[in-house]
């Protein structure tokens, strides 16, 4: 989880100077800072898209096996047998890496 929110935290730190209009004169060190940092944006936003697929892909496996187990059961209980199933894949899936 924890670098999970440094990789959301770098993105929006990305976000936070590249959004801004620039205001520095562009000399050739200026240019290259700013070449790095929509590279390393690029970089971020590609890996939260993939952390989100690869979340997404989780969630509906999971879906599809609780309603499999729980068709006889109350509403609450496959509510609460998804999360934990969720929660499951991800620490064996370690989704933080």
């Amino acid at each position: 989880m924890g670098k999970t929110l440094v990789l959301i935290g770098l993105i929006g730190l990305c976000l936070a100077f590249t959004d801004k209009p620039q205001t520095f004169e562009y000399t050739p060190a200026a240019v290259n800072s700013t070449r790095v940092l929509e590279q390393a944006n690029y970089a971020l936003r590609e890996s939260a898209k993939e952390f989100s697929l690869r979340c997404k892909d989780a969630v509906l496996v999971q879906v599809t096996r609780a309603k499999h187990k729980l068709d006889d059961r109350p509403p609450f209980y496959g509510a609460l047998y998804l999360i934990d199933m969720i929660i499951r894949t991800s620490k064996v899936n370690n989704f933080d890496k």
